[in-house]
């Protein structure tokens, strides 16, 4: 292994190199946290799900999640991530509806949502599917309103038939 370096300088939005570094670092971060990488959330407290730089942190308790967090939070420091926190939202997915408000892990603050997207579907915290179902249902309704005037039987004669 090589020697570290300083980076003096970020990389423009959109640059090749960017993601690749990236994914360096992430892969960094998530091997030095405590969190085990495999088996799935029935076999242990927390689990991580990342897709480019969104990261979901799933725990069966406040506790376990909030420590993942701040566990997460400071791997990332040490290489010069930074988690947003304006961005970070929680939910607590149960069978009886959420009231929303803000939940404190360390020195922050991060607001407790009922419902939000995650890579392009809904999600909400009484794990009902019906929005998700109907958001699904208009999209397809959406995509073959233009071939509409097309499909019309009165349009077409018994020869073209």
């Amino acid at each position: 292994m090589t020697d570290g370096f300083q980076v003096g300088t970020g990389f423009k939005q959109g640059d090749g190199l960017a993601p690749n570094l990236f994914n360096i670092a992430m892969e960094y971060v998530i091997r030095k946290l405590w969190v085990q990488t495999t088996s799935t959330v029935f076999h242990k407290s927390v689990q991580l799900i990342g897709y480019a730089d969104d990261i979901n942190i799933m725990g069966r308790t406040k506790r376990a999640t909030s420590e993942a967090y701040g566990e997460l939070k400071e791997r990332a420091k040490e290489v010069g991530l930074i988690i947003s926190v304006e961005k970070t939202k929680a939910m607590v997915q149960s069978r009886r509806p959420g009231k929303g408000g803000t939940w404190t892990v360390g020195d922050h603050k991060i607001e407790t949502v009922r419902r939000f997207r995650y890579l392009g579907t809904v999600i909400n915290d009484t794990n009902d599917e019906t929005e998700e179902i109907q958001a699904r249902i208009q999209a397809g309704i959406k995509s073959t309103a233009p071939c509409k005037p097309y499909s019309d039987p009165n349009k077409f004669t018994k020869t073209t038939r």
